[in-house]
């Protein structure tokens, strides 16, 4: 009797499995009332500056743009401009000469054209000076080197992430990655924050798709997007790049990617765990330079990253009336959307601070005090209370959140506002595909 019981009991749990009444392995990115949902449907919790840590100042930028403006190449190109602009100005003041004196004296303007064209030591001067200045470079970057910029500057200035590595950011539930780049000479491409001589370095590409390869295989109910947004360099080279490398670590010997590559829709969650394309590539504004893969996805096309409107914002009062002022824009917001797009673009509650530029350079030149708070102090006046007032004016207002996205998240309540997220589109059960 008890042999009957046993084998009634699983012959129902497999006829449940078998007509998706139970599914034990049905859980989406650790939720499983969200499996059901579309794509778009779901609020994933995000990183802004994704692999901005452990940081260094480049250096080797700082002299090099200075090499641009006194290098040897850029020192024989002055002296050559300045010799053909000594050429014309000879001429321009012989003709002025002659203009002004009698016929029998022109031939004292002649002797003056040729004694000034041939006459170099004005430029060669000049030559001297830029060769002079070059030197000021090299020892730029040396004392740089020596004295570089303190970890408390960079962590203060630089870092958005400090302490927490994108496999730590993994493990605790981030599923949006917004990532940096900067070209780094005609090889390579690294992480990093800021442009041109403001940029801090950081990791390589290798070693963070390493451990996402390997989260992603340990975890095979995972969701994760990545965002390539900012960069500094050659757009098609770090383009490239970035495309080569995600190709090599998640596409495998015989074609088969991990990358979405969306054609007929958005799939629902469990869609994209049963067909093993579970990870979502995003490129901003490099989307237009040399995008050949079909993985690769236009941000602007489906989402308004809020840093499109908050751009300027250094404070949680200016962040606050930023988000306020585009949720009460919400009839033109969509309007717009339907007539360009053809469609309702999703929104992002990106609740990110910046730094104010006035000052900083000097104190970091002086060693002084920066006198302003750092970026992870910033982060506490927003990613608490304002959060939770960011999502309730978007919840009702629009459609789809597609994240939320914050610096230091483990001092914010970033999982709680993503979970009543996504309880509330679960609840909305929209049916509409895009």
């Amino acid at each position: 009797m008890k042999r009957f019981k046993i084998i009634s009991i699983i012959i129902i749990i497999n006829l449940l499995i078998n007509n998706n009444i139970l599914v034990a392995e049905s859980e989406c990115n650790g939720d499983p009332d969200i499996c059901d949902l579309y794509f778009y449907q779901v609020t994933f919790a995000g990183t802004h500056n994704s692999a901005a840590y452990n940081l260094t100042y480049d250096c080797d930028n700082l002299a090099d743009r200075c090499l641009l403006e006194f290098g040897s190449n850029s020192c024989s190109d002055q002296y050559e401009t300045c010799k053909q602009n000594r050429t014309t100005s000879c001429d321009i003041q012989t003709s002025v000469f002659k203009d002004w004196n009698p016929s029998y004296f022109q031939w004292t303007g002649d002797l003056f054209n040729i004694i000034c064209k041939t006459n170099d030591i004005l430029c060669v001067a000049w030559y001297t000076i830029c060769k002079k200045s070059a030197n000021v470079c090299e020892f730029l970057r040396d004392s740089c080197k020596k004295k570089d910029i303190s970890n408390e500057t960079l962590e203060c200035l630089w870092e958005n992430n400090e302490g927490t590595p994108i496999k730590k950011q993994l493990e605790d539930g981030i599923r949006f990655l917004d990532l940096d780049t900067c070209q780094v000479g005609n090889e390579s491409v690294v992480f990093c924050h800021g442009t041109s001589i403001r940029r801090a370095l950081g990791i390589d590409l290798d070693s963070v798709f390493l451990d996402i390869k390997e989260f992603m295989e340990d975890n095979p109910n995972e969701i994760l997007n990545m965002e390539f947004g900012d960069y500094d360099g050659n757009a098609t080279f770090i383009s490239d790049y970035i495309q080569n490398k995600l190709e090599y670590y998640f596409v495998n010997g015989s074609g088969y990617s991990l990358m979405l590559q969306e054609k007929n829709g958005w799939p629902k969650l469990s869609e994209m765990i049963e067909i093993n394309q579970r990870i979502v590539i995003w490129f901003a504004s490099l989307y237009d330079s040399n995008n050949t893969r079909d993985w690769v996805h236009s941000v602007e096309s489906y989402f308004i990253p809020s840093y499109t409107y908050t751009v300027g914002d250094l404070t949680a009062q200016q962040l606050n009336e930023s988000f306020t002022g585009w949720s009460n824009n919400v009839s033109n917001v969509t309007a717009y959307d339907l007539k360009t797009y053809g469609r309702i673009r999703w929104q992002a509650i990106d609740a990110t601070v910046v730094l104010g530029l006035i000052g900083i350079e000097e104190a970091i030149k002086n060693g002084t005090d920066l006198g302003i708070l750092c970026l992870k102090d910033l982060a506490l006046e927003v990613n608490y209370d304002l959060l939770d007032y960011f999502f309730d004016i978007f919840k009702d207002k629009f459609p789809f959140i597609i994240r939320v996205t914050l610096d230091f998240y483990p001092q914010s309540n970033l999982f709680e506002v993503v979970k009543k997220s996504n309880q509330l589109n679960v609840q909305k059960n929209i049916t509409i595909s895009i």
